[in-house]
């Protein structure tokens, strides 16, 4: 299981949330704002306490700068898993290396056993996976499938590693926080479990890069 993040979504999102964030004049993105490096507050205004507790930022987890909920970060997975499968069977069938077959074949196995276990977490945390709004993950995917239609040999199975890298390198840091944030204890033992594969997965993909660079 995993979390696909690539730099447009990252992008977007971070936006989206900076946008709110000026826009919105409730405690919880003052404080949100007073937080960042560039705010630029009156310097008259006086900090008020808050009175109540917000119950949905306390029950969901704060990833990518946007808050997700126990279903959110399911439903993301779950879209994760689905993208890598995609790209992973698009590459087995595209590529004459055997070690970018292989590697695609371990991708495809671990994140079809990844959406298994997805479904398994939700059905016992009697929860409903809903992929967070504006989540682009199976667009991403597609658009990485387009691009890798577009290129041949060498190129194909560079491109196709070195954005395994980097989107795990995103999803190991993704998963960490979505680890602090979960609140069912289901949810955050998959994610735990959860990193062990994307660490394995990164370090496979460095060592294939290499390969491949030695080649040209």
């Amino acid at each position: 299981m995993k979390c696909v993040r690539l730099t447009t979504a990252i992008v977007a999102v971070a936006a989206l949330a900076a946008c709110k964030g000026n826009n919105n004049g409730n405690a919880a993105d003052s404080s949100a704002t007073a937080m960042r490096p560039d705010s630029t507050a009156p310097a008259a205004a006086t900090a008020t306490p808050p009175t109540t507790t917000d119950t949905t930022a306390t029950n969901s987890a704060a990833t990518g700068n946007t808050a997700m909920t126990d279903a959110n970060l399911l439903g993301k997975a779950q879209a994760g898993d689905s993208a890598e499968v995609a790209i992973a069977k698009y590459m087995m069938s595209n590529t004459k290396n055997t070690g970018v077959r292989a590697y695609a074949d371990l991708l495809e196995k671990d994140h079809v056993k990844g959406i298994s276990q997805v479904e398994a977490t939700a059905k016992k945390a009697s929860l409903t996976p809903q992929a967070p709004p504006n989540d682009t993950t199976t667009q991403e995917a597609s658009h990485v499938i387009d691009r890798l239609k577009g290129l041949n040999g060498n190129d194909r199975d560079t491109a196709f590693v070195n954005h395994e890298i980097q989107d795990h390198q995103n999803d190991i840091a993704d998963t960490k926080a979505a680890i602090n944030g979960a609140q069912n204890p289901d949810v955050k033992a998959l994610l735990q479990k959860e990193l062990p594969e994307l660490q394995k997965h990164l370090d496979r993909g460095q060592a294939l890069s290499k390969q491949l660079a030695s080649k040209k």
